[in-house]
């Protein structure tokens, strides 16, 4: 079992209260840009309570979602594999090379004090013409949950841009990029 920072059992303590941070609503955008698939793998990286897992399932993906807090697995769909981990150690988990068509971060990689490490770990496991999505905010009233410029230099040594939307509101801007591998 992975060492869990306090941090870590804090959001335990958020889904013991049906604390839920991310909102079906904010997937919507997941809904539009998925089509629908056959035997194609996605990982769920921070999946929570399974939101986007279920809708990637519904879209024909088989998943597995990861998270630290395993108050939130226990809401997973069963039809999700939910695996307990810490994903500061992700290069710790075995994942094989190249085995994921999808890969989804929904507001993790802020957290992540070793993105460097996290981002070549997702680019060896993301197959070759697979995506990886990465779901966060720009700007924010709580400024850790925020990612920052030298965040998009570290996912840019690893990735490129294929699409991306910004939604602004008066409290917040967040983002969606939809990434590749480079090469």
């Amino acid at each position: 079992m992975p060492n869990i920072s306090i941090s870590n059992r804090n959001w335990d303590q958020a889904y013991k209260n049906k604390y839920t941070p991310w909102r079906d609503k904010e997937f919507l955008w997941l809904k539009k840009e998925l089509r629908l698939v056959k035997n194609k793998a996605a990982l769920d990286l921070g999946c929570g309570t399974g939101e986007a897992s279920h809708l990637l399932s519904i879209r024909g993906y088989k998943v597995t979602g990861v998270d630290f807090s395993k108050e939130a697995l226990k809401e997973v769909p069963k039809k999700i594999t939910a695996v307990y981990w810490d994903l500061e150690k992700i290069d710790q988990l075995e994942l094989e090379k190249e085995s994921y068509d999808l890969i989804l971060d929904s507001k993790v990689l802020a957290f992540i004090k070793n993105k460097n490490r996290y981002l070549k770990t997702v680019s060896k496991i993301l197959k070759k013409n697979g995506k990886f999505i990465i779901h966060g905010f720009l700007k924010n009233p709580k400024k850790e949950i925020c990612l920052k410029p030298k965040d998009f230099r570290s996912i840019g040594k690893y990735f490129e841009i294929v699409k991306s939307k910004i939604k602004i509101n008066e409290k917040s801007e967040w983002f969606v990029y939809i990434l590749k591998k480079h090469g």
